[in-house]
């Protein structure tokens, strides 16, 4: 199994999260709304990566995508409010696979 470096693995990782915060962008604009938009990368516990990543789908403010190399989910949430984001926090961190969730980026789209 071919192995990247930490520098090589960052940079995928960071064009994996760009292109979901584009298309998530995107959305926001057409439906012209201000929604919090996060990133983040997530680690299960050891054996539970499927678990997570089942979780995390269900839940309609995450779109999750696998790391190929790595034991991690990178996460981008879109919410449509700060309450909404508050009670996403709490359904995040109440989801038992997950070990570590780490904010990699996070904004909020300008409303119009």
């Amino acid at each position: 199994m071919d192995t990247l470096g930490i520098d090589e693995f960052n940079k995928q990782t960071a064009v994996k999260i760009e292109r979901s915060e584009i298309s998530i962008h995107r959305r926001t604009f057409i439906n012209n709304t201000n929604m919090p938009i996060k990133s983040y990368l997530a680690h299960p516990h050891k054996g539970k990566k499927k678990y997570l990543q089942s979780a995390l789908s269900a839940l309609k403010e995450c779109e999750v995508l696998p790391a190929e190399n790595e034991e991690i989910l990178i996460v981008v949430t879109e919410t449509d409010s700060k309450e909404a984001e508050d009670r996403l926090k709490e359904k995040l961190e109440a989801i038992p696979s997950l070990k570590l969730l780490a904010m990699v980026s996070g904004f909020d789209t300008p409303k119009k």
